[in-house]
């Protein structure tokens, strides 16, 4: 009996109080007061004459990724060394057909399978065949070094 006095009450209360906001919202909508009208745009925004001046940015700053080293050896190389570089630059280093197999463990040792041009190789780590050597072993990639340039080589999925 409790129950069904306080839906008597609270449900008229609730009928006109979304009543009252749908009101407001109507009689908001269709008032002629609110009306938006511009105001004179050249006042917002006078341009001059003076705009025409160049500016030229000053990047000497600290470079805030750097902790505080400054990079002021790339400015003291000459023409010669800037000519050797882009040279060293341009010879890429071609490297064979490698896939990286997997390791197997052999007589409490890890072992890297590789598979070089058609051609299985066990190596350890440190070992160097065919110029390539084996700088890190993991369970997923082996780091290789070939003519001393290194690359990571993750396993294939090759059954």
């Amino acid at each position: 009996m409790k129950n069904r006095k306080m839906l008597y009450i609270l449900v008229p209360a609730v009928v006109l109080i979304w009543g009252a906001v749908a009101y407001s919202i109507f009689n908001h909508m269709h008032s002629s007061d609110s009306t938006f009208e511009p105001q004179n745009s050249s006042v917002l925004f006078k341009t001059t004459d003076t705009d025409t001046i160049k500016y030229q940015l000053l990047a000497n700053y600290r470079d805030p990724f750097n902790t505080g080293i400054r990079n002021t050896a790339a400015e003291n190389i000459s023409d010669q060394e800037r000519m050797l570089n882009s040279q060293r630059i341009n010879q890429q280093i071609i490297w064979p057909k490698i896939e990286y197999l997997g390791l197997i463990s052999h007589n409490k040792k890890w072992v890297a399978l590789l598979k070089v041009n058609n051609s299985n190789l066990l190596m350890q780590e440190g070992d160097e065949k065919m110029d390539i050597k084996i700088l890190k072993m993991y369970n997923d990639s082996v780091l290789l070094k070939f003519q001393k340039n290194s690359k990571v080589y993750s396993r294939s999925n090759h059954k």
